[in-house]
């Protein structure tokens, strides 16, 4: 399902921007129930040219299948990089070991196919961080 709730015209200049972004698209989904993958695609400029919800869950996990998100990012005119994120129903922002062991791989895969993948976040209604893989924002 993809989102219109991100404003085209926003520019993500930093991981709280993007953060806050993801949480209105959360916010719109009624989504704090159930982990939400959501992806927000960039331009060369920072600008929003798209966003996504590319996965949705259980109470303690949502599955994505890579293949998903990247048709999204090379179908969406202008892309050139992506960030993605999830919420944590608990109000719980550490990543478990089980994130970190996803952002790895999804960086792996990025690096792959030479797609920028800018952060990969952990969000609540009123927190976030990232999910460490080496060389994100």
């Amino acid at each position: 399902k993809v989102c219109d709730k991100a404003d085209k015209s926003q520019v993500v200049c930093s991981p709280r921007i993007a953060a806050d972004i993801i949480c209105d698209i959360v916010e719109s989904t009624n989504g704090w129930e159930f982990e939400h993958l959501v992806a927000l695609f960039l331009n060369n400029k920072s600008n929003i040219v798209g966003s996504a919800v590319v996965g949705i869950g259980g109470f303690n996990g949502a599955q994505l299948a890579p293949a998903i998100l990247f048709k999204k990012f090379f179908t969406t005119r202008g892309a050139t990089a992506f960030i993605i994120g999830h919420n944590h129903p608990s109000g719980n922002i550490t990543p478990s070991q089980q994130d970190v062991m996803f952002a790895k791989n999804l960086k792996s895969i990025s690096d792959q196919l030479q797609v920028c993948m800018l952060d990969c976040l952990v969000v609540t209604a009123t927190d976030f961080t990232n999910i460490p893989t080496g060389d994100l924002l």
